[in-house]
């Protein structure tokens, strides 16, 4: 099933999860340590604070980064960054396009409502899912996303992973 400019068939399934669901091993974990360490009480942690040298090399390549874009009706999202690994996993680069742009129908409302979430919440928000995939149907994933702000409090960017279930990772 198409349905957009990228060609790409929708998500097969998609839901909520929280942090402890995550496998313990999953890449995902990674990314939710490293933010947790920037991150205070007092302040969320901005673009500036990230350091690709501190991310485990092996979750750069599943790594997205996007800018929250305000709207007259409701926000929107251009992808900044879309790691090798991620834009192999979907089947096209994301970057520089607005979230509201590539996803069809189905996959909009969804996808749009996640980032939302986690802008609204100001909190990571944690999702479990299955991706279609040419070669093997389709993909099981773990996807956390994070939220970035460069005064600590009004989000602004989000950063997040989208790992499929069975990546490898380091201890």
């Amino acid at each position: 099933m198409t349905g957009n400019s990228f060609g790409r068939r929708r998500y097969l399934f998609a839901h909520r999860i929280e942090q402890q669901d995550l496998p313990s091993k999953s890449l995902v974990r990674a990314l939710d340590d490293y933010w947790r360490g920037l991150a205070t009480q007092e302040r969320l942690p901005s673009r500036a604070d990230i350091d690709p040298i501190d991310i485990n090399l092996e979750l750069l390549p599943w790594i997205f980064l996007m800018d929250v874009l305000p709207g007259a009706e409701e926000l929107d999202y251009k992808y900044r960054l879309a790691g090798t690994r991620n834009a192999q996993l979907v089947g096209r680069d994301v970057t520089g396009f607005l979230a509201s742009a590539i996803f069809d129908a189905d996959d909009r409302q969804f996808m749009m409502q996640t980032f939302h979430t986690t802008v609204r919440e100001r909190k990571p928000t944690y999702w479990q899912g299955a991706v279609p995939h040419d070669r093997h149907g389709s993909v099981a994933v773990y996807r956390a996303i994070f939220p970035l702000s460069t005064d600590g409090v009004k989000v602004d960017m989000l950063i997040g992973a989208a790992v499929p279930d069975n990546a490898p990772s380091s201890p």
